[in-house]
């Protein structure tokens, strides 16, 4: 099971991966003529967050498995 902050970390990997797509889809508007029109709540209606979650959460997992948390520093 995940922490709090790995939970929050992957929503906000998520978050901003809907965000730059969404900001891709309206500069292709803008480079092919049109206006800027779509909104952010019209593109979430297709976003799949599943399978975002499925995917981040195997790869935060995978993660957690090889390197785990250090309380300290050695030099």
């Amino acid at each position: 099971m995940m922490d709090t902050s790995a939970r929050k970390r992957q929503a906000q990997d998520i978050y901003s991966g809907a965000m730059s797509e969404f900001y891709g889809k309206l500069g292709e508007q803008i480079l092919g003529g049109g206006q800027p029109t779509m909104k952010f709540t019209d593109f979430l209606q297709d976003f799949p967050f599943t399978e975002r979650f499925a995917q981040l959460g195997r790869q935060y997992s995978q993660q957690s498995r090889f390197s785990p948390k250090t309380r300290f520093l050695y030099y």
